[in-house]
C-alpha cells in the first residue's frame, strides 16, 4: 500500500476516462522457470496500458515462500519475488506484498468458532513471520510501499458473534506489521454474495476498519464471478467509499476482467475462467471511476488480460488498448 499519504492514482479530472492504474499478480511456484525477459515483457506490457502498481496476491503459499533460495528450513522456496522487484523498481513501479496464503482458508473458516479462532491466531503469526522475513530481505527496495493481507472477507461467514473474531484477527495483525514497519499501510480485500444489505454491509466495514487500523479496503466488483449484477453494484459500492471515508481509510474498487466459466456455483467442476468481453468490462469501470480516489484496481491483468499464447488475452489487451486510444 501507499507509504502515508501517496497521490492518488487516479484524480477526479480523470473520472469521465476510467482506467486501472494498479493491477492485482498471482506468483506460482512453476513461474520460477520464466526467463527473466518474461518478467519484464509483463511488466512493460502493464505499463505500456498505465499500470503504476502491482498487487502480489501472496509471498507465501501454503507454507512455500516464493523469495529467497532453497535453505534446509525452506526447502522448496522459489525466488520469484527476487526476479520481480528490481525489475519493477528499475520500471518506476510500486509494489504491495501479500503475506502468507493458505489455500483452505474457505474451508478452516467454515468450522466451530472455537476451532477458527485458534486458526486465525496461527495464521496471524504466519503471516507476520513471512513480513519480517520479506522485511528483512527488500527493505532496499523503494518500490516496496506496502502490505496486502490475503484472507479474503466475505458477507456470509463473518456476520454475528464471529464478526468480532476476525476484526480482532485483524487488529492484532495490523498492530504486529507496524512493529515491523510502521511507514507501511495495509489492505485487505473482500466481496460481496448479497447476503446482506449495503447499509449492513457499510456499517461492518467501517467497524473493521475503524477497528484495525487497515488503511485499504479492496472491494472485487464480484461480476466476473455472477455474484453481483452491475445493477446490484453501486449501492454496494457507495456503501462502501462512504464507509471507508468515514474510518479515515481509502476504497480501492476491483473490476473482474475474467468471466468464471467452471467451479462453484457454475457447476461441480474445479474453477477455470476466461477473459471477458472488453464491452462488458468498459461498463464496470464506468461504475468503479465513481468511487476511485484512489484508483482501480484490476483482476487481474497478468492472467487474463495481456499478450500471450491465449488468444481471448490477446484480444482483451488489443480491446482495452483501444478503449485508452478513445480516451485521449
Amino acid at each position: 500500500m501507499p507509504v502515508l499519504a501517496q497521490k492518488p492514482l487516479q484524480s477526479p479530472a480523470d473520472a469521465a476516462a476510467p482506467r486501472f492504474g494498479a493491477t492485482f499478480f498471482q506468483p506460482l511456484c512453476d513461474q520460477d522457470k520464466w526467463p527473466v525477459e518474461r518478467w519484464g515483457a509483463m511488466l512493460d506490457d502493464l505499463a505500456a496500458v498505465g499500470v503504476k502498481e502491482l498487487v502480489i496476491q501472496w509471498s507465501s503459499f501454503d507454507g512455500i515462500p516464493l523469495y529467497g533460495e532453497p535453505t534446509k528450513k525452506s526447502p522448496r522456496a522459489v525466488p520469484l519475488l527476487d526476479k520481480i522487484l528490481p525489475l519493477a523498481q528499475e520500471r518506476g513501479m510500486t509494489v504491495k506484498l501479500g503475506l502468507a496464503h493458505d489455500s483452505a482458508w474457505w474451508k478452516k473458516v467454515d468450522r466451530p468458532a472455537q476451532v477458527v479462532e485458534v486458526y486465525l491466531k496461527r495464521l496471524e503469526q504466519d503471516c507476520l513471520r513471512v513480513a519480517r522475513e520479506l522485511n528483512a530481505r527488500f527493505k532496499s527496495y523503494s518500490c516496496v510501499t506496502g502490505w496486502y493481507l490475503p484472507q479474503e472477507l466475505d458477507d456470509m461467514n463473518w456476520n454475528g458473534p464471529r464478526r468480532a473474531m476476525v476484526i480482532e484477527h485483524l487488529r492484532s495483525l495490523r498492530a504486529g506489521l507496524k512493529e515491523i514497519d510502521p511507514g507501511r499501510e495495509a489492505g485487505v480485500s473482500g466481496f460481496l454474495n448479497g447476503f446482506i444489505p449495503p447499509d449492513a454491509f457499510r456499517e461492518f466495514l467501517r467497524d473493521m476498519m475503524a477497528g484495525t487500523g487497515i488503511e485499504q479496503f479492496y472491494l472485487q466488483d464480484g461480476v466476473g464471478v455472477r455474484k453481483l449484477s452491475l445493477e446490484d453494484l453501486p449501492a454496494y459500492m457507495a456503501s462502501a467509499a462512504s464507509a471507508a471515508k468515514e474510518a479515515g481509510g481509502v476504497l480501492r474498487p476491483v473490476v473482474e476482467i475474467f468471466t468464471q466459466t467452471h467451479g462453484e456455483p457454475v457447476d461441480n467442476q474445479p474453477f477455470k475462467a476466461e477473459p471477458a468481453n472488453i464491452a462488458r468490462v468498459e461498463k464496470q469501470l464506468a461504475l468503479a471511476g465513481r468511487y476511485a480516489s484512489a484508483g482501480i484496481v484490476a483482476f487481474s491483468l497478468p492472467e487474463y488480460g495481456l499478450p500471450s499464447d491465449d488468444p481471448l488475452s490477446t484480444a482483451f489487451y488489443a480491446g482495452y488498448r483501444e478503449y485508452l486510444r478513445k480516451q485521449r
